[in-house]
């Protein structure tokens, strides 16, 4: 994985992490949609498809938090998936 990739995941990490804090779906949606265009981008360099950004640690607090904020949150693996982006936030893989 390139080195602007590496970047971007940590950034998009940190995001998630974030946005976990967010009151604003439509804030929500459209930092999420730009997420998945550089999660396509880096899935395309790295030969992954659609499955792996499905269930990418990234992809999945974007939607436990989307679920959340229209109240139809439902018992998730979302701890695993903050796990994951606090380690690619800080630069790890």
């Amino acid at each position: 994985m390139s080195p602007e990739s590496q970047e971007k995941l940590k950034y998009w990490a940190q995001q998630a992490l974030d946005v976990q804090d967010a009151c604003n779906l439509s804030g929500v949606v459209f930092a999420m949609a730009r997420m998945m265009e550089d999660l396509c981008a880096i899935g395309r360099e790295i030969n992954q498809g659609t499955s792996w950004r499905n269930s990418h640690p990234i992809t999945r607090l974007f939607v436990d938090k989307l679920n959340s904020l229209a109240c139809t949150n439902v018992n998730t693996v979302c701890v695993q998936a903050y796990d994951n982006c606090e380690k690619l936030a800080k630069g790890g893989s």
